[in-house]
């Protein structure tokens, strides 16, 4: 029988799951759920030593004399974890991999004279190469997201000790009384994570690993997600390749911009593909519940993704495995069902498949959803708003594609790589700056409204999510001398407002065209029906107000351009785009709060 801990059986369960057989317990009272555990896995093999100091570097030796695997080394709360550092300092010169486990008293009696209580998660300072402190895992409303936060930081800890340079961790175990209650019959099925170091071995990719070649072997419904990416044309290639063959869901806004075109028949596509392939938000409420659209594996790559619809839709997926490309090896498990983490440069992120032979089931999987998604997309781009902030954005794009036709952009070509003829490097730096304008988006609605129109790469500052300083980095990058075309920024009226000193800048000039969707409020809050009970709804959450942008253009020489109907604002976007001005330009236009929720909700439930 184990501990009824859930914390300490989830951690039991992973050690014997990453390979762990040794372990070295010492007395105490706090610890005692997670020594019993131990002592009743006949996986593992445990021995008592008092003295923690000793303890530590026994662990030492017995990882040593085992070819240098993972062991345990256990202590209670309080001072017992500080008598192990000289032997995690030795573990961390050494590049052994010590689990240094430690029990602790509940956060709330830190600091309050309590026995055995000192402040433990990051005793250990930069000798460990990382350092968790589990939740306590009870039941209730946040019972499953804080069970699947434990096995991931147990993972998490696990897999650092045993990467590409091995040393020691350090696990801490939060445990509150009773502690002596031992009634659960077995360990729970933990889902492992393991990671896999190839970055260094990219030519011989597919004899890596045989958990991957098995996973990839007996995938039948494989799908891509890609999420933000550099502007690097390494991934117009390999996301042309990845969407001709799986399903895979990229929103718009995230294609690299330097789009070109190969001599031959191959890309004529390409542009119809990319928009296609972002259309999912319209199309998952629909096909949740379609056991024909569920994947069995689903490969992540790149960064933040805006879609609130996606990661609920891939967080549903109990018992899918999921692989996350990471160029750093970091956990990010986005979607809570992680169970492999790949060391591999996100352009190099199609390579276990390319080994591949085209596959019926694959070829029918992706046809499914490429025809699913191209009927979503036929009918959201069908959907004309009224007006609204929605209506605004759908002009901008609207305009900006017969201003600047989306054609294939060439590079330069250079040598043949292979015999094919069609074959070619390109060389990056081949590409002309002038021949696109730059965008920028404004987080929270604004960077959701550009993502339903978007047809090329829009910049935004999505890696903390805020809204700060959309409208600085717009400046920054108008700044740049090597292109003469216009950079556009489109936000809401809080992120402006709240950035405006960007526009008290010496350096201004007239390449910068904003576009500022006032609507008097942070619309992005007003979607929580919950929130109307509050009294504080308007006014704090959300910062309803009365505010123009005219009076700071006016003291910034900034052009000041406004309106308040269809008519005005289709005007004032032209106006925006074909103005001949050295100072910047910017289009304030005011909407209602209410109605711009409304049509963007309309759009989204078009397919319900």
């Amino acid at each position: 029988m184990y501990s009824n801990k859930e914390n300490v059986n989830i951690l039991t369960s992973l050690l014997i799951a990453h390979g762990v057989r040794h372990a070295v317990l010492c007395p105490g009272s706090r610890n005692v759920p997670i020594v019993h555990n131990l002592n009743e896995c006949e996986e593992i093999t445990c021995y008592p030593v008092t003295d923690e100091r000793s303890a530590g570097f026994q662990a030492i030796g017995l990882s040593m004399a085992d070819g240098c695997q993972p062991v345990v080394v256990c202590v209670t709360s309080g001072s017992a974890l500080l008598n192990l550092y000289p032997a995690v300092a030795e573990a961390y010169y050494q590049q052994v991999p010590l689990i240094v486990i430690s029990a602790d008293r509940p956060a709330q009696w830190i600091g309050q004279m309590d026995g055995q209580t000192l402040p433990q998660p990051h005793a250990l300072g930069e000798m460990v190469r990382k350092a968790v402190s589990l939740p306590e895992v009870c039941e209730g409303e946040q019972h499953d997201e804080m069970h699947w936060y434990c096995n991931r930081l147990v993972n998490e800890a696990l897999q650092a000790s045993m990467g590409s340079a091995k040393g020691p961790v350090h696990i801490n175990v939060p445990l509150s009384e009773p502690l002596y209650n031992f009634d659960v019959e077995t360990l729970p099925q933990e889902r492992t994570i393991k990671v896999h170091h190839v970055k260094d071995m990219v030519e011989e990719l597919s004899n890596i690993s045989e958990d991957i070649e098995d996973i990839i072997e007996d995938a039948q419904r494989p799908m891509f997600v890609f999420g933000q990416l550099t502007n690097d044309d390494d991934f117009v290639d390999q996301v042309y390749w990845v969407g001709g063959e799986f399903p895979t869901l990229w929103e718009s806004l995230a294609m690299p911009p330097y789009l070109y075109q190969i001599d031959g028949d191959g890309l004529d596509d390409w542009k119809d593909r990319v928009q296609v392939m972002g259309a999912f938000d319209f199309l998952l409420d629909k096909i949740k519940d379609d056991e024909r659209f569920r994947p069995d594996l689903v490969i992540y790559v790149g960064g933040h993704i805006v879609s609130k619809k996606l990661k609920a839709y891939l967080r549903s997926l109990e018992g899918v495995q999921q692989m996350r490309i990471s160029p750093d090896c970091r956990f990010e498990d986005t979607f809570m069902h992680l169970t492999h983490v790949i060391d591999l440069p996100n352009s190099m992120a199609n390579a276990f498949f390319e080994v591949y032979e085209r596959r019926k089931e694959w070829e029918d999987y992706h046809d499914l959803w490429m025809d699913a998604l191209e009927k979503s997309l036929q009918k959201a781009l069908s959907f004309t708003p009224r007006y609204s902030s929605l209506a605004v954005v759908k002009e901008f794009w609207d305009r900006m594609q017969e201003k600047e036709p989306l054609e294939y952009l060439k590079f330069d070509k250079c040598e043949h790589l292979f015999e094919d003829e069609h074959s070619y490097l390109y060389s990056a730096d081949s590409f002309d700056a002038n021949l696109l304008s730059s965008i920028f988006s404004g987080n929270s609605s604004a960077i959701r409204l550009m993502n339903v129109y978007a047809d090329r790469h829009v910049y935004c500052n999505r890696g903390v999510n805020g809204i700060e300083g959309t409208l600085s980095a717009a400046v920054g990058f108008s700044l740049c001398e090597e292109s003469d075309k216009n950079v556009y920024c489109v936000l809401g009226d809080l992120s402006f407002f709240y950035d405006q000193n960007a526009l008290w800048n010496q350096n201004l000039n007239g390449k910068l065209r904003i576009i500022v969707l006032n609507n008097g409020g942070g619309a992005i809050f007003g979607k929580f029906d919950g929130l109307r009970q509050s009294a504080a709804r308007e006014n704090v959450v959300m910062a309803q107000h009365h505010t123009s942008a005219e009076g700071i253009c006016k003291q910034n020489d900034v052009v000041y351009l406004s309106a308040h109907n269809m008519e005005e604002m289709k005007e004032g976007i032209k106006q925006l785009m074909d103005m001949e001005s050295k100072r910047p330009v910017l289009l304030e236009v005011f909407t209602d709060l209410e109605t711009d929720n409304k049509e963007y909700e309309t759009l989204m439930d078009i397919n319900k």
